[in-house]
């Protein structure tokens, strides 16, 4: 099935679940949370950076067409501090339709009024809690979609 028939398939579908890009530059992180989202029933693309996911490269690059339609962008923000409000501005120019929810080993210092107008949903600190995860999805998806 080519990427264009996908994103028709799945426009066209109940929206039970969500297409989520996961984006981290540690390979155990992409697999574990990868593999708990796809549990889940959400479809899944991994990026090991934001720079592979812009320009379509990487092991997803086929699927590049499709995170067009992403509703969630779930990436590690591990750019230095003062770059973390320019990265996602650039994610949000690209993907405004996705929300945000960022991960992160450190404390996260992002303006409110760059996360607000961004998309960003929230923060989860590193080691990810996914019962933490799983209730900011169901949240998110709840006020995308309404209540099930």
């Amino acid at each position: 099935m080519l990427a264009n028939e996908l994103v028709v398939e799945r426009e066209s579908a109940t929206r039970a679940n969500m297409l989520i890009i996961l984006i981290d530059e540690e390979k155990i992180v992409l697999k574990t949370l990868g593999d708990f989202l796809a549990d889940l029933g959400h479809e899944v693309l991994s990026f090991n950076s934001v720079l592979e996911l812009r320009e379509g490269t990487g092991p997803e690059a086929s699927g590049h067409e499709l995170a067009s339609s992403a509703d969630l962008i779930l990436m590690d923000t591990g750019a230095p501090k003062e770059q973390q409000g320019n990265i996602i501005e650039k994610i949000h120019a690209d993907f405004p339709s996705a929300d945000i929810l960022l991960m992160s080993d450190h404390r996260l210092t992002l303006p409110s009024t760059v996360a607000i107008s961004n998309r960003v949903f929230g923060y989860l600190q590193k080691p990810v809690r996914l019962a933490e995860l799983e209730l900011d999805l169901a949240r998110i998806k709840e006020g995308r979609y309404g209540r099930d």
